[in-house]
């Protein structure tokens, strides 16, 4: 299991708007014993601005279109868990430089540290 309520209770893993229930945007509802939400997390995997749970060249193309300010319709990211997913160096926003390193993470990159570890992003923080 990916989640694990510790003491009286249970939880509730609700999908995100893809269907994900292990994805960016996928909600954790802690439930008290007569079933009431108490707390609700929303999970963030950094890198995944699609919500379907991987790090692949699709979000690093989509994170370099908002960069640019896309094209068309739903090229600019707005969504508050997205917009934190997509931001790997915590600067504020989603940039050219945190899409160039989604793509080489996706492609293994070259040399050390071009492939991303959720905990390292996580000490940025």
């Amino acid at each position: 299991a990916i989640f694990e309520v510790i003491g009286d209770g249970t939880m509730e893993v609700v999908p995100n708007d893809e269907g994900s229930d292990c994805a960016t945007g996928t909600l954790v509802n802690v439930l008290d014993l007569d079933g009431n939400v108490v707390a609700t997390y929303v999970l963030i995997i950094f890198g995944d601005i699609d919500g379907d749970g991987q790090i692949t060249s699709f979000d690093g193309g989509n994170m370099l279109l908002h960069d640019a300010w896309g094209y068309g319709e739903n090229m600019r990211i707005e969504e508050p868990e997205l917009l934190f997913a997509g931001d790997l160096d915590i600067d504020g926003d989603i940039t050219a430089f945190d899409g160039g390193n989604v793509l080489l993470h996706d492609a293994w990159g070259y040399g050390d540290n071009m492939r991303m570890y959720q905990s390292e992003i996580i000490d940025l923080l």
